[in-house]
């Protein structure tokens, strides 16, 4: 493309003389892609890693309704911001291939800088981000296979930063991608499609889960508005201009197929593995799903090593505008192979990249700093210049009603960029949270303000905890520093996953598998035998673990000790069948105790929760049939009278019990 020189300005819908803006040549390559390609370059930026935290940092803030209400308004009101902008890159018969070049052209050389600096500032941190990202997918490779704790986090960030350096040397442009957006597609659809399948899997074993939004009315409120303003960063670049330079002719409506394509068929990865993941594990999901996930090792690993180079992949796309602008400002042009070319690439690139992996490896959460990006300059850049540059430009051509619309636009989205603001105020002084929040808040995605609903804190231990956000959480096991991506919170207590084991045997745990006793780990079957049996864990933990065999050890077979009866628990008795509850298998509702098994529906069947549950006369129901039971007969007589005959039942059940035991104590007794 020439070089040429805009002297115009827009004022009230018409060119107006005298404004001095440069768009210079460019290095790169415009004008030659497919529109196909293009929406695959859209579709790589929706579908990378970070899908699989959006179960856990927009699903559980804002749960089924919100949740499924809110992604599919941010997909049509993201659609028409986008295509807002795409239909201007032509506008005043000159092609606008960068963000800062149209800014420029509408509203003059102070708009073109401020621009520029949002755009390039916000570009940057979504590369951290990436790096991050890939860093920590690397680390959960790691931890999977490797349980010392020799590989740090900073240290996989510095390894993936390597990787990304190569990349970027190697792929000159945007448009060479090519064959690279097939592979990251591949890539991103097998840890979508392994998330999705494990996820079902697991979902299909749970018999019940907890959908409810945690907290207080006030934090809640907090939460689902802060969740509300991640909504729309799912489907946004914050680059569309620089992607639609690389388009063929005619461009406005070539990249509206593309855009079109991106909000219909490649939207569907993202929207099926956030709500299967949260159909599955419900408020417990995690922000990186592949840590709630339950399946064979090798096929985690696999999913977390294409979630590392779909990033790598990813993050190229994101820093195409930084290369096209160093590649034009030295005046690169030739074979990209050439050698000067290669060298420059190294220098310039490799240089960027250190500074994103430096920056990435010593401040591995960017919380505080990102989140006020993300409020000052990503929605300035997607809807609140949009609308209004679209207003400036078709100010004739719009009718009041359509004036107005844009201006609310404006307003709105310029109202959720000062309340991103303020939570990100709040993220920098936690103390200014009372102390019963329990939010908690981490930035993993290009300036997104995530949040990831934590266990109640204390004000004390969190203004500790929040001079350097969450890189102070250590491992009850081994006192070492816990990063997110290998955090496992068992009743608040924070483990590595590698850590997270049993105290006897040395069997990894899982959060569905776990028992523990005074802050000491076990297995079910290790708990239950030698818990239920001796009373005591002493004796294990000066031998070494063996593995439970079919024939117990002599000490585990003796009866147990005066001392084993005094442990809280083992003298309950489920308030539905009459026997024994133990820890691992108690429910205790309203000082009445039963075996998770028992707490079911008396008249259906139903699993219950604490939460959703109804009693009446002892008797359990669901609130669904409860309900129906009532609307039937109009009172609860005839239920009272079903209890009482039920409890009777159940009385002389456990009556007739205890005499067959007496009697066959008696035949023992009797001397042969």
């Amino acid at each position: 493309m020439n070089g040429t020189e805009a002297k115009n300005r827009i004022s009230n819908g018409n060119i107006r003389e005298d404004v001095d803006i440069e768009i210079p040549d460019t290095a790169h390559q415009i004008g030659s892609d497919s529109w196909f390609q293009v929406a695959f370059v859209l579709t790589t930026g929706i579908n990378n890693a970070y899908v699989l935290g959006y179960s856990g940092t927009i699903m559980v803030p804002l749960g089924w309704v919100g949740g499924v209400v809110g992604l599919f308004l941010a997909t049509v009101i993201s659609l028409y911001a986008n295509t807002l902008v795409a239909k201007l890159h032509e506008f005043g018969g000159k092609r606008h291939i960068r963000y800062r070049d149209l800014a420029g052209f509408i509203y003059g050389r102070k708009a073109y800088c401020l621009t520029w600096g949002l755009q390039y500032v916000n570009l940057f941190m979504i590369n951290c981000g990436f790096i991050i990202l890939a860093g920590s997918a690397l680390k959960a490779v790691y931890v999977l296979f490797r349980d010392d704790h020799a590989l740090k986090l900073p240290h996989c960030i510095a390894i993936a930063g390597l990787i990304c350096a190569v990349f970027a040397v190697a792929i000159p442009h945007l448009s060479a991608l090519g064959i690279w957006l097939v592979v990251s597609t591949i890539f991103s659809l097998i840890y979508i499609v392994v998330a999705i399948v494990l996820s079902i899997k697991d979902g299909v074993k749970t018999q019940s889960r907890d959908y409810e939004i945690q907290g207080s009315s006030i934090s809640k409120l907090f939460t689902i508005t802060a969740a509300s303003a991640n909504l729309v960063f799912v489907f946004n670049t914050g680059m569309l201009p620089e992607i639609q330079a690389t388009v063929r002719q005619p461009v406005v409506k070539n990249m509206m197929k593309a855009l079109y394509f991106q909000f219909t068929a490649g939207n569907l990865p993202m929207f099926v593995v956030t709500f299967v993941g949260y159909w599955a594990y419900g408020s417990s999901t995690s922000t990186y799903l592949l840590n709630n996930v339950n399946g064979p090792t090798w096929v985690k690993a696999l999913a977390n090593i294409s979630a590392l180079l779909q990033s790598v992949i990813c993050l190229h796309i994101f820093a195409s505008p930084t290369y096209e602008y160093m590649d034009t400002k030295f005046g690169v042009k030739g074979n990209p192979l050439a050698i000067k070319n290669l060298m420059f690439r190294i220098m310039a690139r490799g240089g960027y990249i250190a500074v994103s992996t430096l920056l990435s490896a010593f401040l591995p959460f960017l919380g505080d700093f990102m989140s006020l990006t993300g409020a000052v300059s990503t929605f300035p850049l997607t809807f609140i210049l949009a609308n209004h540059m679209y207003y400036k430009a078709k100010n004739n051509k719009l009718s009041p009603l359509q004036k107005l619309w844009h201006w609310l636009n404006v307003v709105f989205f310029s109202l959720m960029s000062v309340a991103a603001a303020i939570a990100a105020h709040l993220l920098r002084f936690p103390f200014l949270l009372s102390s019963d929040s329990n939010l908690h808040f981490s930035l993993l995605n290009s300036g997104f303000l995530l949040l990831i609903p934590h266990f109640p804190f204390d004000v004390d231990s969190d203004r500790q905890r929040g001079r350097r956000r969450g890189t102070q959480e250590k491992c009850r096991a081994c006192e070492k520093t816990v990063y997110p991506m290998e955090l496992l919170s068992a009743d608040g207590v924070p483990f590595h996953k590698s850590c997270f084991r049993c105290s006897h045997c040395k069997s990894t745990l899982q959060l569905s598998n776990y028992s523990s006793m005074e802050g000491v780990l076990y297995c079910k079957p290790h708990f239950e035998q030698l818990f239920k049996e001796t009373g005591s864990f002493n004796k294990n933990f000066q031998s070494p673990a063996k593995p439970l065999s079919d024939k117990p050890t002599p000490e585990l077979t003796r009866t147990p000790s005066r001392l084993a009866g005094m442990f809280s628990g083992t003298q309950d008795k489920c308030a539905t069948c009459t026997k024994t509850v133990y820890p691992i298998e108690k429910i205790t509702v309203e000082s009445l105790c039963y075996h998770k098994s028992c707490f079911k529906c008396s008249h259906g069947g139903c699993a219950l929760s604490p939460s959703n549950y109804a009693a009446l006369e002892g008797i359990l129901y669901c609130k669904h049939h409860f309900s129906q039971l009532f609307k039937e007969k109009g009172s609860y007589n005839h239920l009272i009278k079903s209890a009482s005959i039920k409890r009777n039942a159940a009385a002389a059940t456990a009556a007739a019990a205890l005499a067959a035991v007496d009697a066959v104590d008696a035949v023992e007794a009797i001397p042969e």
